[in-house]
């Protein structure tokens, strides 16, 4: 391999690198503090730091952010379906005891008025 080979190689090698730092810079998961406290310095600090791993180590980096986002993903979409099951059960059971409510209300019909007088009527006769 010549020489020039080898450079581009070398090129390559470092702008994937690059890349991937700055690609889990951007996915990585940071507590509300770490986000309160960061500046230009720490950011740079990061980057000198992972320029020393490999990058298979920064590939395994960015899998496990995203990773971490996914559940994250997944807990919020959890926590709204409960919430929207909770709230279906509520509106439910609002309408059965309005509905309810409303049957309690109503005379019973008369084809059924008429019956309970006949069987009251049979009754008496038999006592």
């Amino acid at each position: 391999m010549s020489d020039s080979q080898s450079d581009r190689l070398d090129e390559d090698y470092d702008d994937i690198k690059h890349a991937l730092i700055e690609l889990f810079l951007n996915v990585k998961v940071r507590s509300k503090d770490e986000i309160s406290e960061f500046t230009e310095d720490t950011l740079h600090d990061e980057k000198e730091k992972l320029l020393d791993s490999s990058i298979k180590a920064l590939i395994s980096y960015v899998k496990t952010s995203i990773e971490i986002l996914m559940n994250l993903k997944v807990e919020d979409y959890m926590a709204i379906q409960k919430i929207e099951k909770e709230e279906s059960k509520k509106k439910d059971n609002r309408t059965l005891s309005q509905s309810s409510s409303m049957v309690s209300g109503l005379e019973p019909p008369s084809d059924y008025e008429e019956l309970i007088q006949k069987y009251e009527a049979d009754i008496r006769k038999h006592i």
